[in-house]
């Protein structure tokens, strides 16, 4: 039986870093079929024009420095409208065709019949925590299979057991700050500056959890 194919706007939620591979992708894709995408919202050089400033506003953001995460933020935001209109239209051309979506370099849906399964563990997926004034901000690129992300940090005087999905704190007097969320990026609020946090993730579906990632110190400024 035929299956109907979707453009997937799942690369929303991947990455910056991710997203400047897939902006390349999509950039060298619809540059080489302009026949089949004639009446792209965004040309292939808008394309570029998005993506390179990501990448140089990535590359800046690395020092920590406030301001250069704000821009990177800004810049991912502007580089999400220009991906995200080019595969609506993407969607209405290929009409569920997957040969004509992957014409685009965009990503086709799954079929959603597939039975799921738990995600993957990985110990060490790529991520990046930038510790702010009283917080940090939390982002991690993990196994795709994944409806929801586990963010934890922690003082060093807490243990954490994993049993499944549930997580079994030893506190005593210390803290333990936990976000659940279905974005790859979180804020956490309300830390201390200058006290040392154990940062750990994880990802959960509707079929169970991976592991915890291994602890990253950070410290609030």
């Amino acid at each position: 039986m035929l299956i109907t194919q979707h453009v997937s706007l799942a690369f929303l939620s991947d990455s910056p870093s991710d997203k400047t591979v897939l902006g390349s992708k999509t950039h060298d894709a619809l540059t080489s079929n302009a026949a089949t995408f004639p009446n792209l919202p965004h040309l292939p050089a808008a394309i570029k024009t998005v993506n390179d400033d990501l990448v140089s506003k990535i590359a800046a953001a690395e020092n920590h420095d406030r301001a250069a995460i704000d821009a990177r933020d800004a810049s991912e935001v502007a580089w999400n409208k220009v991906m995200k209109e080019n595969a609506k239209y993407v969607e209405s051309v290929a009409n569920g065709d997957v040969t004509i979506i992957d014409k685009s370099g965009y990503p086709a849906t799954k079929d959603k019949r597939e039975p799921r399964s738990a995600p993957n563990d990985c110990q060490n997926p790529q991520s990046s925590v930038d510790s702010l004034v009283g917080g940090m901000k939390l982002s991690v690129n993990a196994d795709t299979n994944i409806d929801a992300f586990l963010f934890i940090a922690r003082t060093s005087g807490v243990s954490v057991q994993q049993m499944g999905n549930e997580l079994i704190f030893t506190i005593g007097t210390e803290k333990v700050v936990i976000v659940l969320d279905t974005h790859r990026n979180v804020t956490m609020t309300g830390l201390t500056s200058h006290v040392p946090l154990q940062v750990q993730m994880m990802g959960v579906n509707v079929a169970g959890s991976n592991q915890l990632t291994n602890p990253k110190t950070v410290s609030p400024q």
